[in-house]
């Protein structure tokens, strides 16, 4: 069995972490779930972040 998020508290801590460093960094980031073709930046945006899709490149 797979038992992802089992401590809640360090998932929490750890997403906070990683959220942080794709938005400063400015990281592409790429998700399965994530809308065609599936890359995005993140950007803080009040209390959160705000996910801005890549645009398609014919060119790749």
């Amino acid at each position: 069995a797979i038992a992802f998020d089992s401590d809640i508290e360090t998932a929490i801590r750890t997403r906070k972490r990683i959220f942080d460093m794709a938005a400063s960094e400015k990281m592409l980031v790429a998700g399965m779930h994530l809308h065609f073709p599936a890359f995005s930046h993140l950007a803080r945006e009040k209390e959160g972040y705000r996910l801005y899709p890549e645009p398609w490149r014919f060119d790749l």
